[in-house]
């Protein structure tokens, strides 16, 4: 169990609390420590620990459930459960996957963790085009579409995915180039082979033409 305590002072003269930003995790611990300085001073700050109680939930056990709960060519991109409990879950699936089965996973998952026991605050969305690619079937998935891909190094690429396995991806990208012999820049067409942990980012291009 994780306690997430606040730190304050009280100052002596209004008796108010001045909240210091500072958040600290401590195991098993649930108590209230005052430290009082010489009574009756002016002015003095008394430390003051307010300290709440919060079980961490544990991670691999909602994607235990979600995966549980997955149809035909549905898949989980990424689960996250942060410090106060905010359990973030994000879906994908090889067709698109639905508001509906965002919904159902949604509540299965409520159905797993007891309230009683752990309170928490519970976000299941799908993988938009606004959201970059993650996974190797993610990118699959997009064969055929135009891309916008951002490298570690920072440099920018822009062309349509020819072919993605488990390890990295092919992109066609056609820019102009003025050829030494030519007064006119050409269409040069280059196919970039890429590593999945060379890329920063990656989004699909949605094309309106």
């Amino acid at each position: 169990m994780f306690t997430k305590i606040t730190l304050c002072e009280i100052d002596a003269n209004n008796s108010h609390c001045v909240r210091i930003q500072r958040n600290i995790l401590l195991c098993n611990v649930f108590f209230i420590l005052l430290h009082r300085h010489t009574a009756g001073e002016q002015g003095i700050k008394i430390p003051c620990f307010a300290i709440m109680s919060l079980n961490m939930i544990d991670k691999k056990l909602v994607q235990e459930t979600v995966e549980e709960h997955l149809k035909g060519g549905e898949f989980v991109v990424d689960v996250t459960v942060s410090s106060g409990n905010k359990i973030m879950v994000l879906l994908d699936a090889d067709n698109g996957i639905t508001i509906e089965r965002c919904v159902a996973i949604s509540r299965a998952i409520e159905q797993s963790i007891d309230r009683e026991e752990e309170d928490f605050e519970l976000e299941v969305s799908s993988a938009g085009l606004s959201e970059s690619l993650r996974l190797p079937r993610q990118y699959k998935k997009n064969v055929g579409r135009s891309l916008e891909v951002i490298k570690a190094d920072g440099q920018k690429l822009v062309g349509l995915l020819l072919d993605a396995n488990d390890e990295a991806f092919t992109l066609e990208v056609e820019s102009m180039v003025k050829l030494e012999e030519k007064k006119r820049k050409q269409k040069v067409i280059n196919q970039h082979t890429l590593l999945y942990a060379d890329v920063k980012s990656a989004l699909v291009v949605i094309s309106f033409r």
